[in-house]
């Protein structure tokens, strides 16, 4: 039984209250969910992603990897005075302090 992303999310160290929370149909190989929450009055959109244990064995390198190859373009991009907010994946991690959350089964 795969875990409720609305219960998922809320592990995830994000403020505000979740409003509505959408699967996105276009992937093939991971479950995406769009995650809209208000927070002082102001939407924030997110994207949870279920990475798919079955096609991808070690999900937590591929974190990792997304982490190192984020932080690098960052440096780049500050580097250059330009704005990072609205350029790059923002990786958000859970309110425990790890990049990634795994249930029972993957």
């Amino acid at each position: 039984m795969q875990p409720n992303a609305r219960n998922v999310f809320a592990m995830f160290d994000t403020s505000g209250n979740i409003k509505r929370i959408d699967r996105m149909k276009s992937g093939i190989i991971n479950d995406s969910y769009h995650v809209m929450v208000e927070c002082n009055g102001k939407l924030k959109e997110y994207t949870l992603q279920r990475i798919n244990g079955n096609v991808f064995r070690h999900p937590e390198q591929i974190i990792d990897n997304i982490e190192r190859i984020t932080l690098h373009i960052k440096k780049k991009l500050e580097q250059r005075g330009e704005d990072t907010e609205n350029r790059l994946l923002i990786p958000i991690h859970l309110k425990t302090g790890e990049n990634f959350y795994r249930d029972d089964i993957g």
